[in-house]
């Protein structure tokens, strides 16, 4: 039986919080374990403190792909597309890790701003003491800035990482097999979410309405700030206003564009996110968005926000809500996360992951879910599939069909099934 202290340490070691910032109570520790260790494939002997070496251990075992005895390809080149936050981000990650980067921009003042955000990034690691000048210049030079596909002929990977646009992305891979070897694999990541995990690229992609599902409440009378409160008091890194600030408005409007075109059933349209944008309001770039900045970044509530949302809601033809104006933290909490649930068992009926512990880790890795909470499914499963569907049908009725539970859900609840009982393999789409 392992001890509290050790439990402790798994916690906030696998999930790389500090001690003096971070008290959690016994369920917390008990939850945390259990996501780490409840696995076969992970015994606690095999858990490096280092981080999660135990959750991907989960994560990369896939039915049908990992037991055929199939050896990794190598890889030492890596091109990469698009130089904005998410770009430059693994740009940073990869380079660190020793590999050669080919950063791709369309013009020179994008492809600048690209590799000042790499060096930006390099920087503070210097400024901290975690990294040395000679290691910061041997470390940067392993990078290179391109404005041509000339360089991609010897890479060994791409990533694609620019704007949510599926046309755009659909011409960018066209042009890539003109220029690429055939060994070479091409890859692409959605700004609509930060993930590290196989699967997180599916779950991400479909939570970004999420971003729609917020809009809807705001229009409907709940504040801004107290969602945010709400959603760092529950363990996310931060609340959702300040993170659509942090990312920037294109991404918001790019990927809400996509949800309205193939998933109309399941979207709100909204006109908030445009009116401020038209305003030269875009977020953390212009320091001005959900939130105020001042010189230093440092975000504040802005109390004129408030005319925004009355002109989206007229524009809307919604009214004020008065039980939405009174919602506690633990039921602002059920309502954003709930939908996310929803699509998450969307995912595992469709085969796109074949077990929940994939979903769970890269909700942790993916989306920033808190890890002691043990993933999106485990803590949906804390809740029971009934109560959860009982909710999301209640909804419903009021708000429309963005709330009604998909049929995986439906039937889990009606036998009392928890949602993380295992998928057939011969069912996944991998």
């Amino acid at each position: 039986m392992l001890s509290r202290r050790v439990l402790f340490l798994v916690l906030v070691l696998g999930s790389g919080r500090k001690l003096k910032r971070f008290k959690p109570s016994w369920n917390q520790i008990l939850a945390r374990a259990w996501f780490i260790f409840s696995s076969p494939s992970v015994a606690p002997q095999s858990y490096e403190f280092t981080g999660g070496s135990g959750f991907l251990a989960i994560c990369k075992q896939v039915p049908g792909v990992t037991d055929l005895g199939l050896k990794p390809r190598s890889i030492k080149k890596v091109a990469i597309l698009g130089g904005g936050l998410m770009g430059s981000g693994i740009a940073t990650a990869l380079i660190l890790s020793n590999y050669q980067v080919i950063l791709k921009e369309v013009n020179d003042k994008f492809l600048q701003a690209g590799i000042g955000r790499v060096k930006g990034n390099l920087q503070s690691r210097v400024k901290k003491g975690q990294m040395s000048q000679e290691k910061f210049e041997k470390t940067l030079s392993l990078l290179k800035g391109v404005l041509d596909y000339e360089s991609f002929r010897d890479v060994d990977m791409v990533i694609e990482a620019v704007i949510e646009n599926v046309s755009l992305k659909q011409q960018i891979f066209s042009d890539l097999e003109k220029f690429c070897p055939p060994h070479c694999i091409l890859s692409g990541s959605c700004d609509a979410a930060f993930r590290n995990c196989p699967y997180s690229e599916d779950l991400s992609s479909k939570c970004s309405s999420l971003t729609q599902l917020l809009l809807l409440l705001v229009e409907r009378g709940t504040d801004v700030y107290q969602i945010d409160r709400a959603i760092t008091k529950f363990g996310m890194p931060m609340g959702p206003f300040r993170l659509c600030d942090l990312v920037g408005f294109g991404v918001a409007i790019a990927t809400g564009g996509q949800f309205v075109l193939n998933f109309p059933e399941r979207t709100y349209k909204s006109m908030l996110i445009p009116l401020m944008q038209e305003d030269k309001r875009a977020g953390e770039t212009t320091r001005r968005g959900f939130y105020v900045y001042d010189e230093k970044r440092k975000a504040s509530p802005d109390p004129e926000i408030k005319k925004y949302i009355e002109k989206a809601r007229e524009l809307s033809g919604v009214t004020i809500d008065p039980k939405l104006t009174k919602m506690s933290d633990k039921d602002i909490v059920e309502m954003i996360f709930f939908p996310v649930v929803n699509e998450a068992c969307r995912v595992l009926a469709e085969g796109i992951a074949v077990k929940a512990a994939d979903l769970d880790i890269s909700a942790v890795m993916g989306m920033g879910f808190p890890p002691y909470r043990g993933g999106i499914i485990f803590w949906a499963d804390t809740l029971g599939s009934k109560y959860i569907c009982a909710r999301l049908e209640e909804w419903s009725k009021s708000y429309g069909g963005f709330f009604k539970p998909c049929s995986y859900l439906a039937e889990r609840a009606a036998k009392g099934a928890p949602l993380s009982l295992m998928v057939d393999p011969a069912k996944s789409r991998l």
